[in-house]
This record gives C-alpha cells, sequence and structure tokens, in this order.
C-alpha cells in the first residue's frame, strides 16, 4: 500500500499516525478538545508559577533562616 513512499516519508506517516492515535487515547478527537486540553495546560503551568513564587519560594526561604538561627 505504501510501497512507492521513499524511507523517511514512510516512518513520518507512521509516527503521525502513532501521534494521532495517542491524541485519541487521551480524548482529543477535535481541535476544539485540543485547544482545550492546551489551555488546561497554560493554566495549569500559571497556577504552579504561582504557587512557586508566592507560597513554595518564600517559605522555604523562611524555613532556611529560621534554621541559620
Amino acid at each position: 500500500m505504501f510501497d512507492h513512499l521513499t524511507p523517511d516519508r514512510k516512518e513520518g506517516l507512521i509516527a503521525g499516525a502513532k501521534l494521532t492515535s495517542v491524541w485519541a487515547a487521551v480524548g482529543i478527537t477535535s481541535w476544539a478538545d485540543f485547544a482545550a486540553f492546551m489551555a488546561a495546560m497554560y493554566s495549569l503551568l500559571l497556577v504552579c508559577e504561582f504557587l512557586w513564587k508566592k507560597i513554595i519560594k518564600p517559605g522555604v526561604g523562611w524555613w532556611k533562616a529560621r534554621a541559620a538561627k
């Protein structure tokens, strides 16, 4: 079926099919689902950044200052 393709193009086609099947297994079957997933990941990244800057990093600094006394 794919005998006319070069080996590089055949590998690319196989990689694309694997990527598509992985996204489908996660439940992403349309561009809207993909956009929603990416927005959720970006929001999660922003929440983690906020927690790091406002809670975790100052807390670790306070703990180190307290231990140094």
